[in-house]
């Protein structure tokens, strides 16, 4: 089965059903039941062998798929009048009598004369092609020069309002004109040219116009809403899906994405569309091995498109993405209003928002920034209780208890008791993880500890990392590891609980005075480093494209030696030397000095003088380098300091 279909350009052609999917046209009224009152209609109006002299007004929200049904009913129409002329010779039809429209959007449009230019371009497709165009061009160039001139040819004269049977304006509520204006040039069509014409709007944004509500009483005659059709837009959208596999796989699951998408109340097809193409990606990325299990792809398509139908309209946030597991399972809510996942939960019935299929982070890449990343996704994978490995953290069992068995519970539970025994968890996060799990295994009186001793035993973990010197400086791990409340994919355990936030407190309190009784030490090394790679010394110390530097925020040198460090920097080779010194321009540059750094210019200051001191004392070519490179970068961000102050006292 063939139907009319417009080109890109803007005109019209003949393509194979592009639009039905497999089924095509035969399977149509099954398909068609959603809008069946409009294709109705329109058969009726397109079959009137005399000037209507109204155009027919089809509405519908953003998103809904007015340009698309209207497209594929008036092009089944048309195809199917088509048929009905006879043939010619050796049954060849005469494509002369091919029934054809032309869409024309408004969107943007200011004038009649914009009209008129998007009319001939969606006439005359040929008129867009930049070769035609400048051979045109160069045709009136030849005549010029032989002193022929043409007369001025305007859009208006080259439209030929009987080469379409219909005329389709879309986008009316996004034209730029007034709505009298753009609507007196509809009616030039309907009432003076008799041509059908079939107008594509958002009426609701236009009904508090009264101009508009004037002017469509003279133009159109009928009105019809246009509402969503799951079934053929979802067959079109997976014909334009290039992974065949994520196509086959998506059509076997239609009946899920049909009950997610019903249960939204969306009614809009583009989000649909867009989510479709997202997923087909996500599972292009997949390997075979989790995609043969059944099971979790349905739980993954489930949560996938619910989270981006949600998210593509903003019912939750960036933020409520960044937390889902924690946000997901507290439910909880600062005002009347429930939390966005909660609502969603009434609307999604067996859908779990905190289903960890896709941990928090790669759900945020994919649905935020779209990022697919098939090693993330994997690993996400691995950590779900449908891929869980015996290797599985003993904590990460626990989180998961709902959906293990209680064997695999208590076999956790114990392997978490000897492991926190003897102190084998030593990053941030997973320490976090551990004792929200043994506030719980309390709690729930697996293990024989009331929450008091519980804190204490907790405080007691801390205590020990930080007199081995395992406790985690807050400057080495990644600026969000636990910045959410989460870590690895998933929210801690008990972390609204007075208890949890007194033993994270107590944590981050020992980690910051572990970290600043460390800082001449780690001064000592960053000195060793800035002689060995200065390139490396300047990632440490001083902030740049890559992502915040440990030391760039710290006064890691106000406990050093200045005079040690000069000896150390006057020693180095001449190239050396200077990227040494423009290591520490970069860090002070911004004012850094006057501000996060304060407690490092009074060490700063001494440097300075020390290795003036010491050029005095050296030959003359050694001593000029010296001065000149300290004169470009540590002087000249001491005096932008000290000039900066001067105009604040001025203030």
């Amino acid at each position: 089965m063939w139907c009319i279909v417009r080109t890109s350009a803007g005109g019209w052609g003949s393509a194979k059903d592009e639009l039905y999917g497999e089924q095509g046209i035969l399977d149509q009224p099954r398909r068609e039941a959603a809008n069946a009152h409009i294709r109705e209609y329109l058969k009726f109006y397109l079959s009137l062998s005399h000037p209507p002299l109204y155009a027919v007004l089809l509405s519908g929200r953003w998103g809904v798929g007015k340009t698309y049904h209207a497209k594929r009913i008036i092009g089944d129409l048309l195809e199917e009048a088509s048929l009905t002329v006879p043939t010619g010779l050796f049954g060849r039809r005469n494509t002369k009598n091919r029934k054809r429209y032309v869409l024309v959007s408004l969107y943007g449009l200011q004038s009649p004369q914009e009209i008129d230019d998007a009319m001939v371009a969606s006439l005359y497709p040929w008129t867009t092609d930049d070769g035609i165009r400048i051979a045109a061009g160069v045709g009136k160039a030849v005549l010029r020069y032989a002193n022929i001139d043409l007369p001025q040819i305007k859009s208006s004269d080259l439209i030929n309002r009987l080469s379409a049977d219909v005329f389709i304006f879309d986008d009316l509520e996004r034209c730029a004109m007034k709505a009298t204006d753009s609507l007196g040039y509809i009616n030039q069509l309907v009432e003076r040219d008799g041509c059908k014409v079939v107008i594509l709007a958002n009426e609701s944004e236009l009904d508090s116009d009264p101009e508009y509500r004037k002017g469509k009483e003279k133009v159109v005659g009928k009105t019809l809403t246009v509402q969503s059709d799951f079934e053929p837009a979802f067959s079109a959208f997976l014909d334009s899906t290039h992974d065949n596999e994520a196509r086959q796989f998506l059509r076997e699951q239609r009946c899920e994405v049909q009950t997610i998408y019903m249960q939204s109340e969306l009614d809009n097809l583009r989000i649909l569309q867009q989510t479709v193409w997202d997923f087909a990606r996500v599972y292009s990325a997949i390997a075979s091995d989790y995609r043969s299990n059944s099971d979790a792809m349905k739980h993954l398509i489930r949560l996938f498109f619910a989270l981006s139908f949600e998210y593509k309209v903003g019912n939750i946030s960036n933020d409520d993405l960044r937390e889902r597991s924690k946000r997901a399972l507290s439910g909880g809510s600062a005002s009347d209003k429930p939390a966005p996942f909660v609502a969603a939960a009434r609307k999604y019935i067996g859908l779990y928002f905190h289903d960890t299929i896709l941990s928090d982070e790669v759900a945020f890449d994919i649905v935020v920034r779209g990022v697919v990343d098939p090693a993330r996704i994997a690993q996400s994978l691995d950590d779900s209780s449908f891929f869980a490995s015996q290797n599985e953290p003993a904590w990460r069992t626990l989180w998961h208890s709902t959906e293990r068995s209680d064997d695999d519970v208590k076999a956790a539970s114990k392997t978490l008791l000897e492991e926190f025994s003897h102190r084998k968890y030593r990053i941030t996060g997973e320490v976090l993880h551990v004792f929200g799990q043994i506030l719980w295994l309390a709690d729930a009186e697996i293990i024989d500890w009331d929450r008091a001793r519980a804190v204490a035993e907790c405080k007691s973990y801390v205590d020990d990392l930080e007199r081995k010197g395992e406790l985690e400086s807050p400057r080495s791990a990644p600026f969000d590891d636990i910045r959410y409340g989460s870590f690895s994919g998933l929210g801690f355990a008990q972390e609204n609980t007075s208890d949890f936030k007194q033993i994270w407190a107590y944590l981050a309190q020992r980690r910051e005075a572990s970290a600043v009784a460390r800082l001449p030490e780690r001064a000592q090394q960053l000195i060793e480093l800035m002689c060995s790679d200065q390139e490396a010394f300047a990632r440490q110390i001083a902030q740049h494209r890559d992502g915040p530097a440990e030391f760039a925020n710290v006064p890691v040198f106000a406990s050093c030696d200045p005079t040690v460090f000069s000896d150390r920097i006057v020693g180095l080779t001449p190239y050396a030397l200077r990227a040494a010194l423009m290591a520490l321009s970069m860090r002070y540059d911004m004012g850094t000095l006057s501000r996060h750094l304060s407690a490092e210019r009074h060490w700063a200051e001494n440097l300075e003088k020390e290795l003036l001191s010491t050029a005095k004392r050296l030959p003359p070519i050694t001593r000029d380098r010296i001065n000149t490179n300290v004169r470009w970068t540590l002087s000249k961000r001491l005096a932008e300091v000290r000039e900066f102050e001067k105009q604040q006292e001025l203030v």
